[in-house]
């Protein structure tokens, strides 16, 4: 046999034993989403959990439940799989499910929005992300989304990134979106779409008012070691605690990312986790927003209620009336 046959052959078994470790590992895990839709009894029990907050409470002062890159779920990722997806369930599936942060990446092309995750085109446009929000609000007028929109995977100018998103939330679509509020209470925001901004002409055009410069982040996603990366997400979640420190707002994102060994799955099974286990020991107190890969039921729940624990006299904790 030939030193290129054999060689051939080494790059072709390495290609697949890589190929193996990007499929997300199956989970029955509570913190891990296995499977295509969200239990029946998580959107029986927090497809409306904001009704159950007073209004006067200050939206940046909650536990927000949120995805990471939102829309890169099932299917819809093509022949990209594993590289690109990051969710099982589809946009409506977690709004019902509690899901009340949204990561939307939007690549222009001319006067229109596509939905990506890097260079993989999602099958969506933003008219579609727009619609099912707005129809969730519309059958959930107690709750309130934070969306935050950015420029995904680049070929044109910035020129007017901000009048295309404009002409999306225009007319009979205005009335679902807050663009001029930096730190609303609940009751200001119930029924609308806060809209996060990370791109400076959306800025200039709307004159936003939250922009992501204004948030302390933690994103570090480039394969980061596990510790490294698990280490930072509760820094600032822990800073959420103490906002007089910095903020108001503060968003953490769990997801990651170091191909080709290590895919969003395979973080997502060890961060989330991570972040059940000390929200279970640490149930007192907003963590803010939250950008979660993969987020299991249970997951989801222990977030939201954090919502509505309070400690006893006795330092252990309980659950507030509903």
């Amino acid at each position: 046999m030939s030193r290129f046959s054999v060689r051939g052959r080494t790059l072709v078994f390495r290609f697949f034993i890589a190929l193996a470790a990007t499929i997300p590992p199956q989970s029955d895990e509570p913190f891990y989403a296995e499977k295509t839709q969200p239990a029946k009894w998580l959107i029986a029990k927090q497809h409306d959990w904001m009704s159950r907050l007073p209004d006067e409470l200050l939206v940046s002062s909650l536990s927000i439940p949120g995805t990471h890159d939102s829309c890169a779920y099932g299917s819809k990722v093509g022949i990209a799989g594993a590289f690109a997806r990051t969710q099982w369930w589809s946009l409506e599936d977690q709004l019902k499910a509690g899901v009340r942060f949204l990561d939307i990446r939007c690549r222009q092309v001319q006067d229109k929005f596509t939905i990506h995750h890097g260079q993989v085109y999602l099958g969506q446009d933003f008219a579609e992300v727009r619609n099912i929000c707005e129809s969730f609000l519309n059958e959930n007028p107690s709750e309130c989304l934070v969306m935050n929109v950015q420029r995904e995977y680049k070929t044109v100018g910035d020129a007017n990134f901000g009048e295309v998103f404009a002409s999306y939330i225009e007319g009979e679509h205005a009335k679902y979106w807050e663009t001029q509020m930096h730190n609303p209470k609940l009751g200001e925001a119930r029924g609308k779409i806060l809209l996060l901004s990370r791109n400076n002409e959306l800025d200039e055009r709307l004159s936003t008012k939250l922009r992501w410069s204004q948030v302390s982040i933690a994103n570090d996603w480039n394969g980061p070691e596990f510790d490294a990366k698990w280490r930072g997400a509760l820094d600032n979640m822990s800073l959420a605690r103490k906002p007089e420190e910095q903020g108001p707002w503060f968003l953490t994102f769990t997801s990651a990312t170091s191909l080709p060994f290590k895919t969003p799955g395979t973080y997502a099974t060890i961060l989330n986790e991570r972040l059940f286990d000390w929200m279970g020991a640490n149930p007192h107190g907003p963590i803010g927003l939250t950008a979660i890969d993969y987020p299991g039921n249970e997951l989801i729940d222990r977030i939201i209620q954090s919502n509505f624990e309070k400690k006893s006299p006795s330092g252990s904790h309980e659950e507030s009336p509903r």
